[in-house]
């Protein structure tokens, strides 16, 4: 038998309280809500978890659900939160968003019929973020994230596997950086194309390794316009260079 979902509730009304445990109960098998119903309570069991989730709702008396979200990502990074608030206001729903918060909805009878789904899917995106996560560090290539300021924002371990550098060297780093001088023209071809939206395919350009010493990278590039961030893959390829 699976487990009960482990929710940490805030919230000081206890009206809204019975609201969202009757919701939760109409269509979640098995769940356990812990209540917090002020700042005190909440930060004396956050750390007692393990937690499946966090349910906040936005006006708690002297503390917010933002400041409940960013305590919680202090603490436990990937942790879902869904801020459950009477408060339909679209600006804090993009400011929660923003901040971390895996959803948001409004204590109406209509949107809290809808929270047990709110809930499933925070969930499955949870899971399948955690997956990912865990393929990009087992990747024998050297995996990277790319921010719109052209800077590393983002590493996976076999950049330190391959190059010597750790991730704390990387993150926030150019990649003209690292790229050999002679390589670094055919690089801002690369990265002009990435800006219109032009995937990049077989670039092939030396990085200097963390000993001065350098290796060649076969590199593979996808952007994504909206957001102007590149994911970008890259394979060692110095061995077939040096029997060239």
């Amino acid at each position: 038998m699976d487990q009960p979902l482990r929710i940490l509730y805030v919230d000081d009304s206890p009206f809204d309280r019975e609201l969202v445990r009757d919701s939760l109960a109409q269509e979640l098998d098995a769940f356990h809500l812990t209540v917090a119903t002020n700042r005190g309570e909440f930060e004396r069991l956050l750390p007692e978890g393990p937690w499946d989730l966090v349910l906040s709702d936005f006006n708690i008396l002297g503390f917010e659900g933002l400041q409940v979200l960013d305590a919680v990502k202090a603490r436990y990074a990937e942790l879902p939160v869904v801020i459950v608030t009477g408060t339909g206001s679209e600006e804090i729903a993009v400011e929660a968003m923003k901040r971390g918060a895996a959803d948001y909805t409004i204590k109406t009878n209509q949107h809290l019929q809808r929270l047990p789904t709110t809930i499933r899917q925070a969930l499955k995106h949870h899971q399948v973020a955690a997956e990912r996560d865990r393929l990009f560090n087992l990747s024998a290539d050297l995996l990277a994230v790319v921010g719109a300021d052209w800077r590393l924002a983002q590493v996976n371990p076999a950049w330190t596997q391959c190059l010597g550098w750790s991730p704390e060297e990387l993150i926030g780093r150019s990649p003209l950086e690292l790229v050999h001088e002679d390589d670094r023209e055919a690089l801002l071809h690369a990265r002009a194309a990435l800006s219109l939206g032009e995937p990049l395919r077989n670039l092939e350009n030396r990085y200097r390794c963390k000993d001065g010493s350098y290796r060649w990278l076969s590199w593979n590039s996808q952007p994504f316009v909206e957001s102007g961030l590149v994911f970008a893959t890259a394979r060692d390829v110095t061995e077939r260079h040096e029997r060239e």
